[in-house]
């Protein structure tokens, strides 16, 4: 009831809820991503009835920006890794010669086997995502 709530009040603001978000498969975090909302939705509810829609709620709030930053990244992989155009395999022998001099490069590789939290934000912007691809 409390999560139907959430999902319907974030769906009136224009926005869907972050529980029904799905995410890039060619970054594998969908698993891990599971748990992770089965413990922080179960620790939620077990806070007890007069916390458990602050809990639900700061739980979608995290999870909307939390996914934000993975559909980037997934973004970002995915023009790196599953383009195949000439473009494509030029700008990954172009990554590949840079990645010596410059390791923030391997950053968006830390972030799918490290975590989010592994890595500085300033990963999650337009200007890194340009930066990486040119």
């Amino acid at each position: 009831m409390v999560i139907s709530a959430i999902i319907s009040s974030r769906r009136a603001g224009g926005a869907r809820a972050s529980i029904l978000q799905t995410n890039d498969p060619s970054i594998a975090q969908g698993l891990s991503l599971s748990f992770r909302d089965v413990r922080l939705v179960s620790e939620a509810l077990a806070s007890g009835l007069t916390n458990c829609a602050d809990g639900l709620a700061a739980y979608v709030e995290e999870r909307h920006h939390r996914m934000s930053w993975y559909r980037l990244l997934g973004h970002l992989v995915g023009r790196i890794r599953f383009e195949f155009t000439d473009e494509a395999h030029a700008r990954r022998q172009r990554i590949a010669a840079r990645i010596a001099t410059e390791p923030d490069l391997a950053f968006p590789r830390f972030a799918q086997t490290k975590g989010l939290e592994a890595v500085p934000e300033h990963i999650f912007t337009d200007e890194y995502r340009e930066w990486v691809l040119r």
